[in-house]
């Protein structure tokens, strides 16, 4: 890592290289039109989340991580539709940088209310961690939020996502 990083970007640079096996090679800003909303639509208890990564340099694979603490940790998107809305925590509204989780994101699934069980697959996004937010967040096309995932123990260390 850089020394000449500014502090508030050190965090985020150190989840990734220890995230991601390798050094990271530059620090991109985002489109302008990407926002957090201050709420988002709940539809239901994240209980995977999907990603492909080159992590330990032998070649892409795809990793698929059970919430370990699940049925706390919560899955809001930004559609509206059947979902309760809720105001996220300002931990993540006040998120200033983002992680990139491996390569891309192959999806993520949840259990709605009614016990229901969906897998959502968007294309051309990735998973991005907030470190101070303690969320995921699915983003495209580093333009638009799709998802944030946050609760329970969910964090993000070396050896993958935990919680």
């Amino acid at each position: 890592m850089s020394d000449r990083l500014p502090n508030d970007l050190r965090p985020a640079v150190e989840v990734f290289e220890k995230f991601n096996d390798f050094d990271l090679g530059d620090i991109r800003e985002f489109s302008a039109s990407l926002k957090i909303p201050k709420t988002v639509e709940v539809v239901g208890k994240a209980t995977e989340v999907f990603y492909r990564s080159k992590k330990w340099n032998d070649g892409s694979h795809g990793y698929y991580h059970k919430i370990e603490s699940y049925p706390r940790v919560r899955i809001g998107v930004t559609q509206r539709g059947t979902g309760r809305v809720t105001n996220l925590p300002q931990r993540i509204l006040k998120t200033e940088t983002l992680t990139q989780i491996g390569e891309r994101s192959l999806g993520y699934a949840y259990e709605d209310v009614d016990g229901e069980e969906y897998v959502v697959n968007p294309p051309r996004s990735a998973w991005y961690w907030s470190v101070r937010g303690k969320a995921l967040l699915l983003i495209q096309d580093k333009r638009k939020l799709l998802a944030v995932v946050w609760g329970g123990d969910l964090d993000v260390r070396p050896e993958g996502i935990i919680g």
